[in-house]
Formats: structure tokens, C-alpha cells, sequence
């Protein structure tokens, strides 16, 4: 077996073939990975090993910042598009291609006289990241999200959600209906993409409300997602929920047929609707219309558990994250920021819903960063 290392650009074609063959989940797959990286502008390296024959049998897509010092460089590296997906892979046929990714991997951090390398969300278990563990200096691998599912292994009756969760429509439906006219509606096609702006600017309401910056408010960002739905669309498997109340726009559910799983992309209700759950409502209304269709045997729900996902889910696949650092001192001193940067955003939160005015602020600051990220990019919001 041979290895190459590389841009993504030069190495896309084997990298798709893997992915193809690996059934690799969409937007994690480098087909839209590839688009995504080169319009938001993160750098995207490639990792590829291959068979005597010429044929791709194992892949890394991996994100390489360097730092060059006088005393040598440094590097920081994680999957390539980190902090955006929901699922992530290192793909390899065998258990000897596993072994030669993560030698591969290996030698490209060794060119480097310290370095950090995170591995998240990664299916548990992953043999090319215990491979990296067992030989590098330092490693902690740890729980990371699990990916809450809606699995039908039958059709019975109108069994689309447990119970409880059928009840809890029937209820915010009749809340709906007490508070005004709701309509909602599907949309696919090139009718996704004329409502997307729409979308766009409720979900930056909701995050400023929850005091959150929005990732979407960095103009390239932004312009990669609208990429993203176009190429969806164009392949005719993107679909957008609609919920509107006496015509204006409460919330909104952004899906895609990935075989035959359909994978939650984007979704948000107006802040202020709280009451009637608008999110039971249209998530409701499209399980119902997915459990009909029987081409569709899954719904992935996103990365990440709360309260409303476990109302819907059957089961969760597991996730491990792997760092790995060049020297113990490194280990230590990560540590110690994290557990720094957790104790500050807890009293920051607490901070926040024991004061009104702390919420303001906190509302303000999140504003000001958003416009600064439109800034920087030269446009503001």
C-alpha cells in the first residue's frame, strides 16, 4: 500500500469514490464537503492510501493550520469540517488500509514539532483513530454527541412517534388553531430556494434572542449553505417545512433524502411562539409524511440530545471524540483552558437567567459580534 498526501483538490476523484462505496452520510461525503470547505475558505487536506492496483482503499479529509516559529512550526488539526456537521469518518476498507490511514495521518503530523490533532464525532470504536492512539505520545479519547434516530422497522397503523409525542401535536395543534390561522406547507425543488432568505433571517433572529452568534452570519458561510441547498436541490432531494401563522413565517425545518434516510439540516422557530411549539407542529407533520412513504426507512435527527429529540427518537448512534497532542505539557495545559473556558460560560449563563439586564448585554454582545463577522467579510447585515 502506497499513501499520498495532499490538497483535497488534487485527490477529490479517489476520495468520492471512497466515499461512494463507504455510503459515507451526506454532507459529510466530499461531494458536498469539497464545495463547502472552498467557499467558506477553510483549508482541506487529503489523505489517501492505496492498493498495489492503483485503487483507494482508506481517506482522511483533515483541516492543517500551521504556526511557523524560529524553533520550528506547529500544527493544529481536526476533520475538516469541524463545528459544522453532524457526523464525521475516516474511512477505510480493511483493517490493514485502517493501519496504513493512521500512519499516513501519523507522518504528516510528525513533520511538525508539536502539534494537536482532534478527531470528533466519529462513530465509537473507530479503528483508524485507535490505531493514532496506540502510537501517539499523548492521547484521550472520550464520549462525544450521539445522533439521536427515528428508525421504522414496520409500518403499523399511525404509529409515525411514541404516544406521548402524538399527544404533544394533537395539544400544539390546538394551541396553534386557538391562537390564529397556521398553515403549513412542503416545499421541494426551486421553490426551497426562493424561501430561503426567509429562513436566513429567522434563524438569526432566534440565535440573537437566545444569545447565541449565529455561524451563518459570516457572509461566506452563509453563501456555502445557500451552495449546499442548491446542489441539494438540484439533485431534487431537499425539502423545506413551513409553519406560518396568519401568514407570517413561525418556524422552519430544513431536510434531505440521503438513500433512504432522510438527515435534518437546518431548523428554527421566531422567538416569542414559544407556546404553541411550533417545532412539534412541523417536525409532526413531516415525520408523518416520511413514515408514509415507504422508500424511507430513517430519520437522522442531528447531532446532540435535548428534551424534544427524546420525545421522537428510537435509538442513538454513538459518537467518541480523539485528541491527540505531540507532548504531555500540551495535554495538561488544554486541560486547564477548557475547565478555564467551562467555568466562565457557566457563570456567564447563570449570570444571564438571573438577570435581565445581564441578558441584554449578553444579547448586545452577541449583536456586535455578528455584525463584526459581516464586517470583516465586507457587508453588513
Amino acid at each position: 500500500m502506497s499513501v499520498r498526501r495532499d490538497d483535497l483538490s488534487a485527490l477529490e476523484p479517489s476520495v468520492t469514490r471512497l466515499h461512494d462505496l463507504a455510503a459515507v452520510p451526506l454532507r459529510t461525503h466530499v461531494r458536498e464537503l469539497g464545495p463547502w470547505t472552498r467557499t467558506t475558505g477553510q483549508p482541506a487536506r487529503a489523505v489517501v492510501v492505496w492498493d498495489s492496483s492503483g485503487e483507494p482503499l482508506a481517506c482522511a479529509v483533515l483541516d492543517v493550520r500551521v504556526t511557523r516559529t524560529p524553533f520550528g512550526s506547529g500544527a493544529r488539526v481536526r476533520l475538516a469540517g469541524h463545528d459544522t456537521l453532524d457526523h464525521q469518518r475516516l474511512v477505510a476498507l480493511h483493517e490493514g488500509a485502517a493501519q496504513a490511514l493512521a500512519d499516513g495521518i501519523s507522518g504528516l503530523l510528525d513533520r511538525h514539532r508539536w502539534w494537536r490533532c482532534e478527531l470528533e464525532l466519529l462513530p465509537a470504536g473507530d479503528p483508524v483513530a485507535h490505531a493514532l492512539t496506540s502510537t501517539a505520545p499523548w492521547a484521550r479519547t472520550r464520549a462525544d454527541d450521539p445522533v439521536p434516530y427515528v428508525r421504522w422497522t414496520r409500518r403499523d397503523g399511525e404509529r409515525w412517534a411514541p404516544k406521548k409525542a402524538r399527544q404533544k401535536l394533537r395539544h400544539a395543534q390546538r394551541s396553534a388553531e386557538e391562537t390564529g390561522r397556521t398553515t403549513v406547507t412542503r416545499l421541494e425543488g426551486p421553490q426551497v430556494l426562493d424561501a430561503l432568505p426567509a429562513t436566513l433571517d429567522l434563524r438569526r433572529e432566534r440565535e440573537l434572542a437566545l444569545g447565541r452568534a449565529d455561524a451563518l452570519a459570516d457572509p461566506r458561510e452563509r453563501q456555502a449553505h445557500v451552495e449546499l441547498v442548491e446542489n441539494l436541490a438540484a439533485r431534487d432531494c431537499v425539502e423545506l417545512w413551513q409553519l406560518h401563522l396568519d401568514g407570517a413565517l413561525v418556524a422552519y425545518l430544513l431536510a434531505a433524502r440521503d438513500g433512504a434516510c432522510v438527515r435534518l439540516l437546518d431548523g428554527r422557530m421566531h422567538p416569542g411562539h414559544e407556546a404553541i411549539a411550533p417545532g412539534m407542529i412541523l417536525h409532526g407533520h413531516a415525520l408523518q409524511a416520511w413514515y408514509a412513504d415507504p422508500a424511507i426507512e430513517q430519520v437522522d435527527l442531528g447531532r446532540g440530545l435535548n428534551n424534544f429529540k427524546r420525545s421522537l427518537r428510537t435509538d442513538d448512534i454513538e459518537t467518541e471524540c480523539t485528541v491527540l497532542w505531540s507532548h504531555a505539557g500540551l495535554a495538561r495545559a488544554d486541560g486547564r483552558v477548557v475547565s478555564v473556558l467551562d467555568s466562565l460560560r457557566s457563570l456567564v449563563r447563570a449570570a444571564r437567567d438571573s438577570s435581565p439586564a445581564i441578558a441584554r448585554g449578553v444579547r448586545a454582545a452577541r449583536l456586535a459580534q455578528v455584525r463584526t463577522r459581516a464586517v470583516r467579510r465586507g457587508r453588513w447585515l
